[in-house]
């Protein structure tokens, strides 16, 4: 019987650096390893040119988590300004829904990877 295709999500070096607590709006946020599969998850549709649509469920599905840590780890993201999201309106078969779109701000992640302190940075003492 053939196996299934594995897929696997390639996570950079340079993702990984990440790791750690940061400062911001004097609230320590902490990234994790979830924190750089959704990142690098993000930059895998950006890096094909591609707009990123997945939900949370879809994301949680993925890594065997919970939609609500997925939720939450997106949330601080988006406190670090490491991911942009917008929301538009969508529709289909004449249902309309809220559809997010997820981009991950490399200035950002430069900002993270040389401050730990980032209301120093972004001038928010």
């Amino acid at each position: 019987m053939p196996q299934p295709k594995r897929q696997f999500l390639q996570v950079h070096y340079d993702v990984f650096q990440l790791i750690g607590e940061y400062i911001i709006d004097k609230e320590k946020i902490k990234i994790d390893y979830l924190d750089c599969l959704i990142i690098e998850r993000i930059l895998d549709f950006q890096n094909h040119n591609m707009q990123c649509y997945t939900t949370n469920e879809q994301l949680a599905n993925m890594f065997n988590s919970s939609i609500r840590t997925i939720a939450r780890h997106i949330a601080n993201l988006i406190k670090l300004k490491i991911i942009i999201s917008s929301v538009a309106k969508s529709s289909t078969n004449g249902k309309s829904s809220n559809v997010r779109n997820m981009v991950i701000n490399y200035a950002a992640v430069g900002a993270c990877r040389s401050n730990r302190d980032l209301d120093k940075y972004y001038g928010n003492i």
